[in-house]
């Protein structure tokens, strides 16, 4: 249950003029056989702190549980349900309305029985759900009165509010023969004929994003690969020359080939191949439009081509933001990262947060830091300024100071010879804005994920509006 890592020292000196230490596992000591980092597989991490898996299994445990037709299941078994205070809270568009205290029935152990909670008027337009929590009515021996035994969030049908298109409006185009800049209100965007994307995003003054040179793409890109988890050894193979092993797909790395530009009267339209190292690809077509008031929106269709692996670790734009844009503000699953099949402890909500934090440490550095059904989501600058993101389906976010092969490469797997490269954290924003997901599983030690969480490939279509942000609105 707990990460059995142990520390290792070097002979170098730390930035606090101390001896280098670092958390180490199997092969790190070049033993023979080893099980690499199988030992650091738990709930909570080699210090003991909560991590977001912690809180997924002490919610999917809870004895305690709420359904959608506020019928309260009660699991204990010898435990009336009364003996805990009661709570509900009113949540719209992310953000708590109402709150109050409910009386709990004295419902007894392996029961079940609706409650009456309030009733309350939606306004159109708006989502909601209801949390209902029950926690101690008392000290305990392994807790304090009020602590949390059990969280529901209970989620109403919302409102059919899906991102569209910005109205297009007459926006003022210059052409030379690297770029194409679109003004439109506020709002200066500049496309890089040979990347096919965004080389230059400012809004309202507000950098967002600028290649820093030449080849170094910042604007959106269509990516597949993330590091792989501990849980994706069945994607990623033991050794390079196993089946199936994502690795031999090509898709790795990727390169993209686009078309000339396509300028109409109120849009710009790229045509990129996005090729693997072998057979495999992507057709990604972008049709991008400008609102007067500065907001942009990209129309993407994807279409893969060649022999695709059984499932793709993911699929969606990888962006590189402005460093200054740290803050953070979004309205979906959260506040620790979650996954399409780690998430029922990840309650809607509106969250704060930065980028900084959003890194989530595993021993093994891997992919991490995810937030699951974004409706939305802002980042911000030291002056209040910045960019807010939201798309026609619910997206996968995640926004770190590393990119994948960072993470990818930092440490040895199992049956590998050892290698350690210290995470270096780079000064921009890496942003990925998914639309699909390959689930976690746990095939480090049991099965690969259920076939509802796995991703084919297949043709996606998706809106992605871009507008500008102010903390002050």
């Amino acid at each position: 249950w707990v990460d059995q890592a142990v520390w290792k020292y070097t002979d170098k000196i730390d930035k606090a003029g101390k001896r280098e230490r670092y958390l180490a596992y199997g092969g790190d000591w070049d033993e023979q056989p080893n099980d690499g980092p199988f030992n650091n597989n738990g709930v909570v991490d080699p210090f003991r702190n909560v991590t977001a898996k912690l809180i997924e299994v002490g919610h999917v445990h809870r004895n305690l549980v709420v359904n959608n037709d506020f019928v309260l299941e009660n699991r204990f078994g010898f435990t009336y349900a009364d003996e805990f205070d009661g709570s509900w809270e009113l949540v719209e568009d992310g953000v708590v309305v109402k709150s109050g205290k409910f009386q709990v029935p004295h419902l007894a152990p392996l029961s079940r029985m609706k409650l009456d909670l309030p009733k309350f008027d939606r306004k159109d337009g708006r989502e909601y759900f209801m949390n209902v929590d029950f926690a101690l009515k008392a000290d305990t021996l392994w807790a304090k009165k009020g602590w949390k035994v059990a969280r529901n969030q209970i989620a109403f049908m919302p409102e059919d509010r899906r991102c569209v298109a910005v109205k297009p409006a007459a926006p003022r185009f210059t052409q030379d023969d690297r770029t194409v800049t679109v003004v439109s209100g506020g709002t200066k965007a500049v496309f890089c004929r040979r990347s096919g994307t965004l080389c230059e995003l400012v809004m309202n003054g507000k950098t967002i994003l600028k290649d820093p040179v030449p080849g170094v793409v910042s604007g959106p890109q269509l990516t597949c690969m993330r590091a792989f988890t501990d849980n994706d050894i069945w994607l990623r193979g033991r050794r390079l020359e196993d089946a199936g092993n994502f690795y031999l797909t090509g898709l790795t790395q990727l390169r993209y080939h686009a078309r000339p530009a396509k300028v109409g009267k109120d849009s710009v339209s790229f045509d990129v191949s996005v090729f693997g190292a072998k057979s495999a690809g992507f057709r990604h077509r972008t049709v991008w439009t400008f609102a007067a008031d500065g907001a942009l929106s990209v129309k993407n269709t994807v279409e893969p081509f060649g022999t695709m692996p059984r499932s793709l670790p993911r699929l969606g734009l990888s962006f590189k933001l402005d460093k200054d844009l740290e803050k953070m503000r979004y309205y979906g699953r959260g506040p620790r990262e979650n996954y399409i099949d780690r998430k029922t402890a990840s309650f809607f909500g509106v969250y704060d947060s930065t980028v900084t934090d959003q890194y989530e440490a595993y021993v093994r550095p891997q992919d991490n830091g995810y937030r699951s059904d974004v409706r939305w989501a802002a980042f911000i600058g030291s002056d209040g300024k910045g960019v807010r993101f939201s798309a026609s389906v619910p997206m996968f976010m995640q926004a770190l100071h590393y990119g994948v092969e960072d993470l990818e490469f930092a440490r040895h797997r199992n049956g590998q010879q050892r290698f350690r490269t210290p995470l270096q954290r780079r000064d921009e924003v890496c942003l990925n804005l998914d639309v699909r997901q390959l689930g976690l599983g746990g095939a480090s030690c049991g099965p690969v994920p259920m076939d509802k969480y796995m991703l084919p490939a297949g043709k996606e279509e998706w809106t992605l509006r871009i507008e500008p942000y102010s903390s002050a609105r």
